[in-house]
């Protein structure tokens, strides 16, 4: 095929810069394998991969963390891939290790459950928290219980390790602004987005007439995107853990060139 752009300025146009030397250098790798090599993240920004040899860098390529560049695909393929990959997913409910005792936390206003506190995404709302019970002397199970909606919502949502029987009816928002909508088990998005190595973050924005009106991240930090999804669960379908969920979902979200993810948190 023809190329479109030429070399140099396709680099230049993905970020992507040599240090030390260009393309060549991987001849030399094909002759002498002695050569050190190290990845070095920086910042969650870019990568910077260096080979060295008697503690001298012999040569550098450095490049942004970017999902399309590191699968050699497009937005389009990406959106294409996903609707087709999810229904493949397991339904089945995940095993969750369970941390040391040590790291949970007791709320301080009751005696229901344990918080294990993690870390936050943009605002503290919107975090990767869990919450768990104590089952005889030493045991902790992930808590969930329909009376404490925040809480049940953000172990169902974050940990694929609860039970359930929703149906999750997903409106995927396309590159141009196509939509297409697909239906599968909450537990076969949970389990792609376990595959694929995100990390979620879970927020309730609010409940009101009884549906919880959510937001969901799933975050893949080493390939630097985010699925970023808007969910409403009726609050009365919580106590049998079964029914249907509407979300929205924004997918492959550039996380270097995100400034708002969405209307309502402007930082």
């Amino acid at each position: 095929m023809k190329r479109e752009r030429s070399v140099t300025r396709q680099l230049d146009e993905d970020g992507v810069f040599f240090r030390n030397g260009d393309f060549s250098f991987f001849r030399i790798l094909e002759k002498d394998t002695t050569f050190a090599v190290s990845l070095e993240n920086l910042n969650n920004k870019r990568y910077s991969v260096s080979w060295s040899k008697a503690g001298q860098n012999a040569f550098s390529v450095n490049f942004p963390i970017e999902y399309d560049l590191l699968a050699g695909t497009e937005m389009i393929e990406n959106e294409r891939r996903i609707l087709q990959d999810i229904p493949k997913q397991s339904m089945n409910t995940r095993g969750y290790q369970l941390v040391d005792s040590v790291l949970l936390k007791m709320k301080p206003w009751q005696k229901k459950y344990y918080e294990l506190t993690g870390d936050y995404y943009y605002v503290k709302q919107l975090n990767s928290n869990r919450y768990f019970e104590k089952k005889g002397k030493d045991g902790y199970e992930l808590f969930y219980d329909a009376n404490f909606v925040q809480e049940s919502l953000t172990n169902l949502m974050t940990t694929g390790a609860i039970e359930n029987d929703y149906d999750l009816q997903i409106r995927l928002v396309k590159y141009g602004f196509v939509q297409d909508t697909i239906v599968v088990k909450l537990n076969q998005w949970l389990n792609y987005c376990e595959k694929q190595g995100c990390h979620g973050y879970f927020g309730v924005i609010a409940v009101d007439k009884g549906i919880a009106d959510c937001e969901l991240i799933m975050k893949n930090p080493d390939m630097g995107y985010i699925h970023l999804m808007r969910m409403s669960v009726e609050v009365s379908t919580l106590e049998d853990k079964k029914g249907l969920i509407k979300a929205r979902l924004s997918s492959y979200i550039t996380t270097t060139r995100v400034k708002y993810l969405f209307d309502e948190l402007k930082i």
